[in-house]
């Protein structure tokens, strides 16, 4: 199970949070802000890699910092105008992202079989699973939930 530590505790400087997996820490995250509002954006070390994520409209990227900055060896694009379904690509790895928005949960799908699965418990996102995946692609994953996380709270309610 995967969970986002707190930023600025246990040695981490104000915007470093550990992203724990069973309570150890499996990577370290960055947050890197945006103006105008929040912008998905993180540098992350993984299995001693460092990763860059970013976003722009309806897509989020994933690369090595070294790669240059139109790279992207993992994608993330919303799929149509419904806000919790999309399609990811692992370096040709697919996989499908559905929500329900009833719940605001979501499953992480690769060929029709649910591979994570995320939870809720006080109020704080479980990110379950990830059998078959690196850590890079699991974190990635990670990543893109607290994304559409953020973007779904942002989003005006119509009732």
């Amino acid at each position: 199970m995967l969970q986002l530590g707190q930023a600025g505790t246990e040695g981490y400087e104000p915007g470093v949070a550990p992203i724990l997996a069973d309570g150890a820490v499996a990577a370290v995250i960055r947050f890197l802000g945006g103006r105008g509002g929040w912008r998905p954006g993180a540098s992350v070390l993984v299995d001693g890699q460092e990763w860059v994520y970013s976003s722009k409209v309806r897509e989020i990227h994933g690369r090595w910092v070294q790669d240059p900055e139109d790279a992207a060896r993992y994608r993330a694009r919303q799929r149509g105008l419904v806000r919790d379904l999309w399609q990811v690509d692992l370096e040709g790895l697919p996989v499908d992202v559905r929500g329900s928005l009833l719940t605001g949960e979501h499953r992480y799908l690769i060929d029709g079989a649910v591979v994570a699965a995320t939870a809720t418990v006080d109020k704080r996102l479980q990110f379950h699973g990830g059998a078959g995946l690196t850590w890079p692609q699991l974190i990635f994953l990670f990543w893109l939930e607290l994304s559409i996380r953020r973007r779904n709270a942002d989003l005006p309610v119509i009732v």
